[in-house]
């Protein structure tokens, strides 16, 4: 049961594969600059391609992003990124092909170089 409304949503992403920090910051910089009123709550650990081994503890609230804290080791042998989103009037969905889309993008593009 939804203690907020029909329009508040709680949900996770998991990305499977590790993402480039480019990729990843523009994907989420443009979902704030076209989606960032409704970005109620965004947290997570993020594992990004050019630091393996020390994930980055992700926060922000609508159009408000803190910078990332980098842990010294992952907290156990799960190393796949894990997002939490609330949101208003965005669906799983959007938010799921959004990163995915651009983490094929990221994937694309290493095939090529």
């Amino acid at each position: 049961m939804n203690r907020h409304g029909k329009d508040i949503q709680s949900y996770s992403l998991v990305l499977e594969k590790p993402i480039s920090t480019l990729t990843f910051t523009t994907a989420l910089e443009l979902l704030i600059a076209t989606k960032g009123e409704d970005l109620l709550r965004v947290k997570g650990v993020v594992h990004l391609e050019e630091m393996p081994g020390r994930p980055a503890v992700i926060h922000g609230v609508q159009h408000v992003f803190h910078d990332p804290v980098w842990l010294e080791d992952w907290p156990d042998e799960d190393r796949r990124s894990k997002l939490v989103f609330i949101t208003r009037n965005i669906p799983k969905n959007t938010i799921d092909a959004f990163f995915k889309s651009w983490q094929s993008v990221d994937n694309e593009m290493v095939g090529a170089a």
